[in-house]
Formats: structure tokens, C-alpha cells, sequence
């Protein structure tokens, strides 16, 4: 089994996440055709006011807010959730057990530090998403179980956790 000791550090855990947070929120804004939908209405208000239809520009206005609302809830719900995550990496850096080792080989991925040892199985990762040189790796019903980052595991073993990762799992796509 390929192991490595990491030791947390409250500043690479921001950036990992703020990085995860953002890929998350394109992908969610990715979903919906934004800039049709504005175009569509932009069209819709300039001719109901053009030809003094007043339906036309008021449904476009109507739409046009509720895109916009549409999208200040997902800025929101990200932001919410991104809050919650800083203030339990708050209490982790407080916490006593901030060093772990990893590890995997061809049957797992292991987890282990001083009070607590965490085998998950290649099969209990349903699927995984690549942003840049980070890994995400999800459980079931998209619940993110790590993020993977060359920058501390280094080149070799990204590559060989990534090599193994391609043959156990699937990537997500969406």
C-alpha cells in the first residue's frame, strides 16, 4: 500500500475548497442556459416596448427576475455552505488530531490517524470529477468523500492514485 503522512494545514484546506466550491457552482450554473434565457427576454421587453405590447416587456421582466432569482439562490446556497465548511475547519485546526496518513492500493482507499482508521472500498466511490491537478471523490448521492490534490501528494503518487482511480471508478461528466 502507497501511504504518506499529511499534516492539515487550515490554509491549503481553504484554497482546496474554495477551488471545489467554485467547480461545483459552474457546474451548477452550467445546467441552465443562462445567457439564452436573458437573450430571450432582453427580445421579449425590447419589442413589447417597441410595439407598445405591454404583456411582452412585462413577461419579460417577470422571467428575467426569476432567472435572477434563480441564480442568487444558487450563490447563496453555495455561500451557506461554504461558511459551514470554514467554521468546521475552525474547530479542526483547534483539534488536537490534525495529522493523518493516507494511503491506497488496488482494493481501497485508507484513511488513519491516531484514534480513528477509515477503509473505503473502490467500489464505495461512485464517482469522481478532475479539476486541474484536484481529484473529487464522491459516495453516493454526489456526497464529496476527499479532494485529491497533487500539490500534497506529490506527482508520483497523484499519478499512481490517479491511474488506479481511472480503472476502479467512474468519472463524473455531467
Amino acid at each position: 500500500m502507497t501511504t504518506i503522512d499529511i499534516q492539515f494545514d487550515p490554509h491549503r484546506s481553504k484554497e482546496l475548497y474554495t477551488k471545489y466550491f467554485r467547480f461545483e457552482r459552474k457546474k451548477a450554473f452550467e445546467k441552465v442556459p443562462i445567457k439564452l434565457l436573458y437573450g430571450i427576454w432582453g427580445v421579449l421587453v425590447i419589442t413589447g416596448i417597441s410595439l407598445r405590447i405591454d404583456a411582452l416587456w412585462i413577461i419579460g421582466l417577470i422571467s428575467a427576475a426569476l432567472t435572477t432569482a434563480f441564480l442568487l439562490y444558487y450563490v447563496i446556497r453555495f455561500q451557506i455552505a461554504f461558511t459551514a465548511f470554514l467554521k468546521e475547519l475552525e474547530k479542526k485546526a483547534k483539534s488536537d488530531e490534525v495529522n493523518f496518513q493516507f494511503g491506497f492500493d488496488s482494493e481501497s482507499v485508507v484513511y488513519k490517524s491516531e484514534n480513528v482508521y477509515s477503509e473505503i472500498k473502490w467500489n464505495r466511490i461512485k464517482e469522481y470529477a478532475i479539476n486541474g491537478e484536484d481529484i473529487y471523490l464522491y459516495l453516493e448521492n454526489r456526497e464529496l468523500l476527499d479532494i485529491i490534490s497533487k500539490r500534497i501528494l506529490g506527482e508520483t503518487m497523484f499519478d499512481r492514485f490517479k491511474t488506479i482511480l481511472l480503472e476502479k471508478c467512474k468519472q463524473n461528466t455531467k
